[in-house]
């Protein structure tokens, strides 16, 4: 199973051959939309942690503490990976999941990315609401919405240039 880190550092050497960097919050919420998108599409947990509802968003707490020191600044380079998992490559399907993620949402910024993640009825809205401050998300209540967008296909706002 690939982890946090993993889909951090191909969501990253994606944005740099893009010529796009990432900021800390893109980058948290681009891993959070491949992790749900990967549950309504795959069935399954793209890496074990359990995303978390902090204030701005859902968060991976792993990630963002690799990420923290860059505040809102570009993160440069890659992230380093934790010695104690399994650090193993990520799979085919992994990779074009990550990418189909990067193509749909990389050009958004993390305010716009924020937002989209903040509607009414998306699973950080429900979590916040209903137990506060870094409570878990489910996986079946992030699977469900995602199934609805896809099933309506609603449109994602277009991201400024």
């Amino acid at each position: 199973m690939a982890t946090a880190t993993l889909v951090a550092n191909r969501f990253l050497a994606l944005a740099a051959a893009a010529g796009r960097p990432l900021t800390p919050l893109q980058l948290i919420k681009l891993t959070y939309l491949a992790y749900a998108w990967n549950l309504e599409l795959r069935g399954k947990k793209l890496f074990q942690e359990q995303p978390q509802a902090w204030q701005y968003g859902p968060v991976i707490p792993s990630l963002y503490h690799k990420v923290k020191s860059f505040r809102d600044q570009p993160i440069a380079g890659y992230l380093p990976l934790d010695w104690f998992t399994s650090n193993d490559a990520l799979t085919a399907d992994e990779q074009l999941l990550i990418d189909q993620v990067f193509q749909s949402y990389g050009a958004y910024s993390g305010i716009q990315l924020s937002s989209m993640t903040h509607q009414p009825g998306a699973p950080w809205y429900q979590v916040w609401h209903s137990f506060g401050r870094n409570a878990p998300i489910p996986d079946e209540l992030i699977k469900s919405h995602y199934d609805e967008i896809r099933r309506n296909r609603q449109p994602q706002p277009q991201p400024q240039q």
